[in-house]
């Protein structure tokens, strides 16, 4: 029977033969050069949210935005993770690293946690070379880390990260986003850029996968890279985020591209995050500019009918034009749909209110509230019945020069005015990178840590207060630790299992809590 962290032959069958030919001191020297190439790409990040930090200070709050920020500031933002009387040191499932040269930035898990998925990417940061092209892979895998089909499930080949042009200091190229459907029948990568000696060369791709044979269907996009995928529930819909939002409607092992009507409008681009309902009627999308998109598929007739945007109020003044949508979620049910975005706010949206006249949606938010001291609200996640909206940012450093991360749980109400599940300061040691909630919101999981610090975390949080589920022997206390920074964790919707990706090169599977 296998247990906690004892799958070393399982782990052994699924390594590359690079892995199994290096020794541990090799893969982490491997993952610390990663860490330094990955610093310019953060350092233009955190630009980003000074800028908005400081476009921010102009901005009038309401009373109980003040009251949570002046709690923030007094509250000590260095102090210990709250435990759980129910808290146990936590050790992983299981550990896979079939590629250890490069980042593990996106994995997806099935509802029951059977499928679990991961995909690899890498930097280039040759200022005025020409393109890198390197073998990326993604992997399918079951709750006891075999390969989904057996012996069948790596899928390794060839992306290009494009030349590097100043001002920009580095590209990337791989797999940027990964997904699989809740039933575990379907799974998708999704990134760019295919070589130029590829049969479609220069393109971004969406790889989709029928899990039960391994067999591999491909869709390319001409002009873009594909920053991130979704599927609904039995993989029947799949939507990309790339220069316009795609969606795509399944017949069989067939992958059609859906049109809006001539009487609707494209929601524009660049696209950075899409979600999907379960049931694939609503799509909603991180647009550049501030925008939030929706886009709605009449499931009668597995028609794209209509769609809509939403502006995010403009900076009131300070460096930037805009505000950045940064993270986008749809209730499993359809009811609800929120937004992060980088003044620092969460907001919530009914479908229940969305209006359509002429294929055109209307919709504004019902509510949002500002995360405390924190220049962005990083990403979103919403249990099922929409209910629940969980949201991540970092700490301005302004208040705190190490930028510690925060977690909010918010209940909605109805109104426009929700509830603070938890009630004082939910943090994580270092700035947090996504953040997943289970069906009915029982736990929270949070992955966090930068290019600047040695470590990284995986934690669980209880649904009902906040308080630190996973802890360590290490220190810091409170999560499950890596030894590089953590950029994506996904719980499945029964809330039995999680998958994290690290920039250690491993995807790490957890029984849950």
């Amino acid at each position: 029977m296998e247990t906690e962290n004892t799958t070393t032959a399982a782990q052994s069958k699924n390594m590359s033969p690079v892995m199994r030919a290096l020794n541990p001191v090799q893969v982490k020297e491997m993952a610390a050069a990663r860490a330094q190439a990955a610093r310019p790409k953060a350092d233009e990040e955190a630009a980003h949210e000074k800028a908005a930090a400081e476009a921010q200070k102009h901005e009038v709050l309401s009373s109980v935005e003040i009251a949570e920020a002046t709690a923030e500031r007094i509250a000590p933002t260095v102090a210990a993770l709250t435990l759980s009387a129910a808290a146990t040191v936590k050790a992983a499932k299981w550990i896979d690293g079939p590629l250890p040269s490069q980042d593990i930035n996106a994995v997806a898990i099935s509802g029951d946690g059977a499928v679990a998925v991961a995909g690899t990417f890498f930097l280039n940061r040759t200022v005025g070379g020409g393109a890198v092209t390197q073998q990326v892979g993604f992997f399918i895998r079951d709750a006891a880390d075999a390969q989904l089909p057996a012996g069948n499930g790596n899928h390794l080949f060839n992306a290009t990260a494009p030349a590097v042009v100043p001002p920009r200091t580095w590209t990337r190229g791989g797999i940027q986003s990964a997904a699989v459907s809740r039933d575990g029948s379907w799974a998708a990568c999704a990134g760019g850029m295919t070589p130029a000696t590829d049969p479609v060369p220069n393109a971004g791709f969406i790889h989709t996968y029928e899990v039960a044979t391994g067999a591999v269907h491909s869709i390319f996009i001409t002009t873009s890279e594909v920053r991130s995928i979704a599927l609904s529930n039995d993989g029947t819909y799949l939507a990309a985020a790339a220069d316009d939002v795609y969606v795509y409607r399944r017949t069989g092992t067939t992958w059609t591209k859906l049109t809006l009507p001539s009487t609707a409008t494209s929601v524009g681009g660049p696209v950075r995050r899409v979600s999907i309902s379960g049931d694939g009627k609503w799509i909603v999308a991180a647009i550049d500019g501030g925008i939030v998109g929706l886009l709605r598929i009449n499931l009668t007739t597995g028609a794209l009918d209509a769609s809509g945007t939403w502006d995010l109020p403009k900076p009131p003044a300070g460096p930037v034009q805009y505000y950045f949508v940064q993270g986008v979620a749809v209730a499993d049910g359809g009811s609800a749909f929120s937004a992060g975005a980088a003044n620092g706010r969460l907001y919530y949206f009914d479908t229940a209110s969305v209006t359509v006249a002429s294929s055109k949606l209307t919709f504004a938010p019902r509510w949002n509230r500002k995360m405390a001291s924190c220049p962005t609200c990083r990403w979103v996640a919403m249990s099922d019945d929409g209910a629940l909206i969980t949201a991540i940012g970092a700490l301005d450093a302004s208040v705190n020069a190490k930028r510690p991360g925060r977690v909010v749980l918010y209940r909605d109400t109805g109104s426009t005015n929700p509830t603070k599940v938890w009630q004082g300061v939910v943090q994580t040691i270092d700035g947090p990178n996504s953040v997943s909630i289970d069906s009915d919101g029982t736990y929270v999981a949070v992955a966090d840590g930068t290019p600047y610090q040695d470590r990284g975390g995986f934690y669980l949080f209880d649904g009902t207060d906040g308080s630190s589920l996973w802890t360590s022997t290490a220190t810091p206390a409170g999560s499950f630790p890596t030894d590089f920074m953590n950029y994506p964790i996904a719980l499945s919707a029964d809330g039995n299992a999680a998958i994290g990706g690290s920039n250690d090169g491993n995807f790490y599977y957890f029984s849950v809590p």
